[in-house]
């Protein structure tokens, strides 16, 4: 138990920040406001996902890959009058390192929207004959707005993604509660050998550490299967102390099209908090964002982000998870 308290500290620690920022800003939001609100930029949130039916990765060599994006505006946004079109942008990274973006299709204006991708001429347009493995095509809308700027879903001064904030929307709501996706992933994957996703694996989650992964059996299934797989298509894998000490998280590889599925679970039923006044046993639970979700096969590494929960505590921080195999 000491060492649990010794190793996880600084977690808690953020915890207790996040809490005390959180009624910071709560206070906040009867103060004035520090620049005037008639001056803030408008704009909309656009769910991108793949087209069920089309292709769900990238082929090595070959640019006769039929990618199909659909982008939609969640019902949360309403009235998107402001806006005058969306773009589909393309960020590549080549396998080698680097990045390119190029703009693969403009005049976007009805929603929900089915974009066929030309991959030859976007080939043509990243200047390289065929995807080769390990390559990667990430997809984002932009939105130009009325009044000519545009608001990128990808910003190539630093590298990061628009929109990341609004992972815990649920859209499709008649459809299995699809959570709200900022970005669609291509791969041209190398081999999987699902051998290697196993045993001591190093977890960095800004800490850097040991987590031990097993496989699960065949008939241990998320409780949602994709549509059009079976048990035999997906990898099952059980990650022990992943942010603390005695936690367990379940994590499936679809082999089909190489996706995860990292459900929203308890990790630990009664794990305690050693700081008064609120020590006690409280289940620990993540909430996953599957826009976040990443398998990389060529550099064999998982990545995800999770909203950390502590029973009725509250946490709600944004934790990047990164194992490598």
């Amino acid at each position: 138990m000491f060492n649990q308290i010794k190793n996880y500290n600084m977690k808690f620690t953020k915890l207790l920040i996040t809490l005390g920022i959180a009624l910071v800003l709560l206070y906040s939001c009867e103060q004035d406001l520090p620049y005037p609100l008639e001056e803030t930029v408008h704009s909309v949130v656009i769910d991108i996902s793949k087209t069920p039916g089309s292709d769900m990765t990238l082929s090595e060599g070959l640019t006769t890959d039929e990618l199909s994006l659909t982008l939609n505006i969640p019902w949360q946004q309403g009235d998107y009058s402001m806006m005058k079109e969306a773009e589909l942008m393309c960020i590549y990274y080549p396998a080698g390192g680097g990045i390119k973006h190029v703009i693969a299709k403009t005049g976007i204006t009805s929603f929900p929207a089915t974009v066929n991708v030309d991959m030859p001429a976007l080939c043509a347009a990243l200047n390289i004959a065929a995807p080769t493995t390990g390559d990667r095509m990430t997809f984002v809308p932009n939105v130009v707005l009325k009044n000519g700027m545009t608001i990128m879903g990808w910003n190539p001064m630093t590298g990061l993604f628009n929109n990341t904030a609004f992972s815990g929307w649920q859209v499709d709501f008649g459809s299995g509660n699809r959570a709200y996706s900022y970005r669609a992933i291509y791969t041209a994957f190398a081999p999987f050998y699902q051998e290697h996703y196993q045993g001591i694996v190093q977890c960095d989650d800004g800490d850097i550490y040991d987590v031990l992964v097993t496989p699960l059996p065949i008939t241990d299934l998320p409780p949602t299967m994709p549509p059009g797989t079976t048990p035999s298509d997906l990898y099952g894998m059980l990650v022990e102390d992943i942010f603390a000490d005695g936690t367990a998280l379940k994590i499936w590889i679809n082999k089909l099209d190489f996706t995860l599925i990292i459900p929203g679970q308890i990790v630990h039923t009664a794990f305690f908090y050693p700081f008064a006044p609120y020590t006690g046993y409280y289940p620990l639970r993540f909430d996953t964002f599957p826009s976040s979700f990443d398998l990389d096969t060529l550099n064999e590494r998982i990545e995800f982000t999770a909203d950390v929960w502590l029973g009725t505590l509250g946490g709600w921080w944004d934790t990047v998870f990164k194992l490598q195999f």
